[in-house]
């Protein structure tokens, strides 16, 4: 068992390194809101695929169990037009977590699963700013760094402007 645990350690092992905050984290947390939601809509963000895996259990996990998982769930992915977008219920809300860099994706999963006490099959996806206009409908919160150092909840307003912003460049271009 401890070449397995081993294995799953060493693949999940950037879930527990801390990642560097990023200019668009730092803006998040800001006065600024247009420059925020300006360098938002222009930045590649990393967000998950929605999956409909309840999570594996750690305790009986065996390497075949999640080489078979990630296995499935990549064949899935792969075969559908539309992917829906990875969102968690928490204190009754809807969350969608988006992330500005890939280490920060993985430090949430390392978190989640832990928080859970299962093992998921994330699959993240990495997408231009812009498509978050077409997402805000499927949550209520979106939390940037989700579980991560410089976390940050967009607000309402933010929301607001960022629709504001996009949606008519999307419209003109």
């Amino acid at each position: 068992m401890a070449g397995l645990f081993g294995t799953i350690v060493h693949r999940f092992s950037g879930f527990f390194r801390k990642p560097k905050r990023t200019e668009l984290a730092t803006l998040a947390n800001g006065l600024d809101r247009t420059a925020f939601v300006q360098a938002l809509g222009n930045s590649e963000i990393w967000l998950f695929a929605g999956m409909d895996c309840e999570g594996l259990d750690p305790e009986n996990l065996t390497e075949e169990a999640l080489n078979a998982e990630i296995e499935r769930v990549t064949r899935e992915l792969s075969e559908l037009d539309y992917i829906e977008p990875f969102v968690y219920i928490r204190d009754g809300r809807r969350h969608l977590p988006i992330f500005t860099n890939l280490e920060s994706a993985e430090s949430f999963c390392g978190e989640f699963s832990r928080q859970q006490n299962k093992v998921y099959p994330f699959k993240t996806l990495e997408v231009n700013g812009t498509t978050l206009c077409s997402l805000f409908c499927l949550c209520d919160v979106v939390v940037l760094n989700d579980s991560v150092n410089g976390e940050y909840q967009l607000t309402s307003d933010d929301v607001s402007l960022f629709r504001q912003t996009w949606s008519l460049r999307s419209a003109v271009a």
